[in-house]
């Protein structure tokens, strides 16, 4: 029996939201056996691999999907993440550089570019990224920005006043 594949997703999310990490895991599986085109059960994979420390696990899956759609936002900004996660700076910022090839307004890939160049202490990047990823975040509605890039994990309340914050220690150390 063929299930809906949107309604699946949308079931999908929401035991993503409650915890239910493996029920969601298992529905993702199950959508992308129907149907392996679905690109957003991709990226939810792989952004529930990621909250869940699974980053092996997500990298494959960003992998899956650039072979799919090398143009895909998602891909490159888990990627990002999960470099980030391993310690590997350098590729990190690679990919972030990546999603904002694809997109300028990815303001998770300015945020955390800005993360990497402040804590390697080049500070004039890090303000340029910080100020940027700052002007994105107030410019834009708060709510479709979580949205846009994953459907769970952003608050952008919070990222403004991280960056308000780093931008704020920034200025304190030239001055």
């Amino acid at each position: 029996m063929q299930m809906d594949v949107r309604i699946s997703f949308d079931t999908a999310i929401e035991l993503a939201h409650n915890k239910q990490h493996d029920e969601a895991l298992a529905l993702l599986d199950a959508i992308i056996e129907q149907d392996s085109t679905f690109e957003k059960a991709y990226c939810l994979k792989g952004s529930l691999l990621l909250s869940i420390s699974r980053f092996d696990e997500a990298h494959s899956v960003c992998n899956a999907v650039l072979s799919r759609d090398s143009l895909c936002l998602e891909a490159y900004l888990m990627l990002g993440i999960i470099a980030r996660q391993k310690g590997d700076e350098d590729d990190a910022i690679k990919r972030f550089r990546e999603a904002i090839y694809l997109n300028a307004s990815c303001w998770p890939a300015h945020f955390y570019t800005a993360e990497i160049l402040f804590a390697k202490q080049d500070g004039k990047r890090a303000r340029s990224s910080f100020e940027t990823a700052l002007r994105i975040l107030e410019k834009g509605s708060l709510k479709e920005h979580g949205q846009a890039f994953f459907p769970l994990s952003f608050n952008a309340e919070q990222f403004i006043v991280i960056c308000r914050h780093k931008l704020s220690l920034l200025a304190a150390k030239k001055g």
